[in-house]
């Protein structure tokens, strides 16, 4: 049985990397939203999540199409899309241990 993708990332998927919904700045009001002083532990639950999704695999690419719209015809491509958001957002390797 799939697991539902965790929150905070769910959300953070559905919201700013949406197809529909993607802006030229989706990276900063991603960052801001993360970083809402409100709950200062959303960053740090994304970050680890991304990681466990990226290390663990525990996104299929239809849990990622039902978020974003967007649809990877594997999960081997899917896995190199997170890998290079991952990259964008932290520039080095996901270690679930953050």
């Amino acid at each position: 049985m799939v697991k539902p993708v965790p929150q905070p990332l769910a959300d953070a998927l559905k919201l700013y990397l949406h197809i529909n919904a993607m802006t030229s700045n989706w990276k900063q009001k991603l960052v801001a939203q993360l970083n809402n002083p409100g709950d200062p532990t959303r960053a740090l639950q994304f970050r680890h999540q991304l990681a466990e999704s990226i290390l663990h695999e525990t996104i299929t690419p239809k849990q990622y199409e039902n978020l974003t719209g967007e649809d990877f015809d594997s999960q081997a491509d899917l896995q190199v899309w997170l890998r290079k958001l991952w990259e964008e957002l932290y520039g080095d390797q996901p270690d679930s241990n953050v």
